[in-house]
């Protein structure tokens, strides 16, 4: 939420947002890191262990000079869990992303964390090998430019007031709204968080966040005004 600081004003903050949550009612885990990743997915494996949860670690990288915490993991109480993989090792720990997901089951959790294009490896491999949506989770550091050439301009009509906003290409939905003081929660303004989605009462909306995944974005009945845009001329938004 965008707000004004002055001196001698009282600031309240919530409790932390968290967009990686482990959810402990699955039967079984792989967990996935790439570099630096590997440092929400300790946090998991220590959650996972205590649990009494089965569970894989995979943890991968371009050498092993590269990875962190190696010692952390070798001495965790969930070292017999980890497995490394690194390019330049020995094929045969080499990582084979399709072998270890194959064959899903419907208690199956798989979570990964890294460099986007790693994550969007593994996350391509589950889906060829029948996992769901609901059972991928990943978290993104940051989102890419949802900016595009062609962008055009778009109408935003509010239902509570009737009010008609006009969007021009070159801003995003969420900028105009706050412009024209429509109070709306916002927090990443890159349309990874889901603090801004509002619900959607007509037009097609042009989706481009990485918060709502592919089955939330075909029924078209919300939209993260931070970074998405529409394609029809008017979206009637419930503000």
């Amino acid at each position: 939420m965008h707000a004004n600081i002055t001196e001698g004003s009282t600031l309240s903050i919530g409790s932390p947002r968290n967009l990686f949550d482990l959810d402990l009612s699955g039967e079984r885990y792989f967990l996935f890191a790439g570099g630096i990743g590997i440092t929400p997915i300790i946090a998991m494996a220590h959650t996972l262990i205590a649990a009494g949860k089965l569970f894989e670690l995979h943890y991968c990288g371009r050498s092993i000079e590269r990875l962190a915490f190696l010692e952390i993991l070798s001495e965790s109480p969930f070292a017999d869990h980890v497995r490394i993989h690194v390019d330049n090792g020995p094929s045969q720990q080499r990582l084979d992303a399709a072998q270890i997901l194959a064959i899903p089951m419907h208690g199956d959790q798989l979570y990964v964390c890294g460099p986007s294009g790693f994550m969007t490896y593994i996350q391509s491999t589950a889906k060829a090998s029948g996992w769901s949506d609901q059972q991928i989770n990943r978290e993104d550091f940051s989102a890419p430019s949802q900016a595009l050439e062609g962008d055009l301009p778009f109408e935003i009509e509010l239902s509570r007031s009737g009010r008609v906003i006009q969007v021009p290409a070159q801003k995003s939905a969420l900028e105009v709204l706050l412009e024209h003081d429509v109070e709306i929660e916002s927090s990443c303004e890159q349309g990874i968080c889901g603090s801004c989605v509002t619900r959607v009462l007509a037009g097609e909306p042009d989706h481009r966040d990485q918060y709502m995944n592919a089955s939330e974005h075909a029924r078209n009945d919300s939209f993260t005004p931070c970074c998405s845009r529409s394609h029809s001329p008017r979206l009637v938004l419930d503000l």
